[in-house]
């Protein structure tokens, strides 16, 4: 049965391209147009080298990249392993490991939470996310 979790997303379609908006700021087109030259998590590119290519400071790099994931859906991806750093989601593999890793964070930050709710709000959330996940 399918879970909240599971259901189809913008990345669940494969697209040969994504289009971008015809709206993005100056530094958010530059960020883009980097990252999506980094094809696949093999060909990551660190902060500090995407920040001197396009001329944006490390910490201005970030929120654009989160700007272009939250708001724009851009299949970028972060790599937590060598090479680290950002990149353009290739396959569905990849995109499906970027989702998991997120979700495992979100809910490690979740149960963090925990400990400092006397109302038992975020163990009750806790429960439900467990339960829509599938973990035990």
């Amino acid at each position: 049965m399918p879970n909240a979790w599971s259901q189809p997303s913008l990345f669940d379609t494969p697209r040969d391209e994504y289009a971008p908006p015809r709206d993005l700021a100056f530094e958010e087109a530059r960020v883009l147009a980097v990252v999506r030259a980094r094809r696949g998590q093999g060909a990551a590119i660190q902060v500090a080298d995407l920040a001197a290519s396009t001329e944006i400071s490390e910490r201005r790099v970030q929120q654009v990249v989160k700007h272009l994931v939250e708001e724009h859906q851009a299949p970028i991806g972060t790599s937590t392993t060598e090479p680290h750093g950002y990149y353009w989601i290739a396959t569905d593999a990849e995109r499906r490991a970027v989702r998991d890793s997120l979700m495992r964070r979100a809910l490690s930050t979740i149960r963090r939470a925990r400990a400092y709710d006397r109302s038992g709000w975020v163990a009750r959330l806790i429960g439900q996310l467990e339960l829509e996940l599938g973990n035990d």
